[in-house]
């Protein structure tokens, strides 16, 4: 399932966020064990207060945009509630991490050593370091780790152009005093770490569901499957008296997963909604108000949210329906008696398929990502023609 770098770049992608304090969660690749120690979490729970600050300030100075300085007609309120609404994001990200942050680890060391184990037992003449989860592994690993090193130069970027947006604290200050090179080139420090930290805490949130997704997909989709080509496992896996106990296995960790990935995935799902129609909206409505950057970077992160989310959700709507073909799939099985055949019919109509989100809330089915575009514009062109009409 892993190639030879596949659990070294695990470890390697978790450290950045662990000097930072962007998470407490460490992964040890002799061991194949994820954990956390005492500093690490004290480290952890210091810098979610701080970003907790820093976001509370942000949206203290939106709202004094909103309701003392011109509200909407301010040049800084958009980008300043942008700002506001990301942070706010990043932060309830590290409140989860904080609460689920043993399950994760229990649960992931589980996912790894069980893949370790059925690579062991019953795949053959397989080769990890050729196999296509092991290279996409590398290959996302690799890229989140590149992407999340520069990226924050983004935010660094626009301080050190416009340090004259409210949300940076030197603009408490007198103006003489703001641009002082001491104390403008000192607050960088401040914008570059809690840039670094909410990037951090995205790529620990992606990298565990990588991991997750590129362990548990080749079995759902193909070595779980009866009747399917490019099988690298025994065939005596798939029979009465194997495949059951293996595939109770993996549904045990699925669920234990989903009981924190649910919140992620709906909280995320509300989150990315919101801020592709604030977007949206803000860049049609005010196009003759807003300046020419602002107008630029709300179109890049809508359209980059939704090209992103678009692809979580076909891959996790994918999943589900992998899951429902799998267990029929079991009707094509080859049977020594009559007794096997009852039983696997009757252990799959107690399968259910597997969801990801919450049930009863959301879960993402293949059709959620159709009725996800299908909301993005008609709740865009309600928005705008509402807001036209009041204006």
């Amino acid at each position: 399932m892993y190639s030879k770098y596949g659990l070294k770049l695990i470890q390697t992608s978790l450290l950045p966020s662990l000097l930072l304090g962007g998470s407490s969660i460490i992964f040890n690749p002799r061991t194949k064990t994820f954990y956390t120690t005492p500093r690490s979490r004290k480290r952890f729970v210091q810098c979610t207060i701080f970003l907790s600050f820093v976001t509370a300030f942000f949206g203290g100075r939106t709202l004094q945009i909103f309701f003392c300085q011109g509200g909407k007609k301010n040049e800084y309120f958009h980008i300043s509630y942008a700002f506001s609404f990301l942070f706010t994001a990043s932060t309830s990200g590290l409140l989860l991490i904080n609460i689920f942050q043993n399950s994760i680890c229990q649960v992931m060391t589980q996912l790894v050593r069980y893949s370790l184990y059925f690579q062991g037992e019953w795949m053959v003449n397989y080769n990890c370091n050729k196999s296509l989860p092991g290279i996409g592994l590398d290959v996302a690993l690799t890229l989140f780790i590149i992407f999340t090193l520069t990226a924050p130069l983004a935010t660094i970027l626009h301080y050190l152009y416009f340090p004259e947006t409210p949300i940076y604290l030197i603009t408490l200050l007198p103006p003489e005093w703001g641009r002082h090179p001491i104390i403008y080139w000192g607050y960088a420090v401040i914008p570059t770490f809690y840039a670094y930290v909410g990037w951090q805490t995205t790529l620990v949130i992606f990298l565990l569901a990588f991991v997750w997704l590129l362990s548990m997909l080749p079995l759902i989709r193909t070595e779980f499957r009866v009747g399917t080509k490019n099988q690298k496992s025994r065939k005596s896996l798939r029979s009465a008296w194997n495949l059951p106990l293996e595939y109770r296995c993996v549904e045990l960790m699925h669920k234990q997963i989903n009981e924190f990935a649910g919140y992620v995935i709906t909280g995320l799902h509300v989150v990315v909604t919101q801020f592709i129609l604030f977007a949206n909206t803000a860049a049609i409505v005010h196009k003759a108000t807003l300046a020419g950057r602002i107008k630029l970077l709300l179109l890049l992160w809508s359209i980059s949210s939704q090209i992103v989310w678009i692809t979580v959700l076909e891959v996790c709507g994918r999943f589900h329906e992998h899951t429902k073909k799998t267990v029929k799939s079991w009707g094509n099985m080859k049977f020594r008696n009559k007794e096997e055949n009852a039983y696997i019919t009757r252990l799959g109509k107690a399968c259910q398929p597997w969801n990801i989100g919450i049930v009863g809330l959301f879960t993402v089915s293949r059709l959620t990502v159709l009725k996800f575009m299908r909301d993005i514009v008609k709740r865009t062109f309600r928005t705008v023609v509402t807001v036209g009409k009041v204006r």
